[in-house]
């Protein structure tokens, strides 16, 4: 058991230093590993009640500051992903879509 809190300890490390060096995705997937690991160590009984309440809050801050940072690079990059409902076009249903669509709506 104590391999795998070493492994948390190290995950949320590489975490902390994605987080610095403003690697959003990799230190995602860094919460994502701390997650998984504190799963396998509460299943085992390995950790006892204080400590799962101060692994939740060490996870909690993480994934927080993580979504923070992720927030960050997407408004200095303007939003580029962000589609406007003026601009969004909804394509044309097929003739056969249509239809149906059409016999459903009578049918009520």
């Amino acid at each position: 058991m104590l391999a795998l809190a070493q492994m948390y300890e190290l995950f949320e490390a590489e975490a902390e230093a994605c987080l610095e060096r403003k690697a959003g995705a990799a230190c995602h997937d860094y919460v994502l590993k701390c997650s998984h690991t504190f799963n396998v160590l509460d299943t085992r009984g390995a950790i006892g009640v204080t400590e799962r309440a101060a692994y939740f809050g060490r996870m909690r801050d993480l994934s927080r500051r993580v979504a923070e940072a992720y927030v960050e690079q997407r408004q200095a990059l303007e939003f580029p992903w962000l589609v406007e409902s003026s601009k969004l076009k909804v394509p044309a249903l097929p003739a056969s879509k249509q239809a149906r669509q059409g016999l459903s709506q009578r049918q009520k």
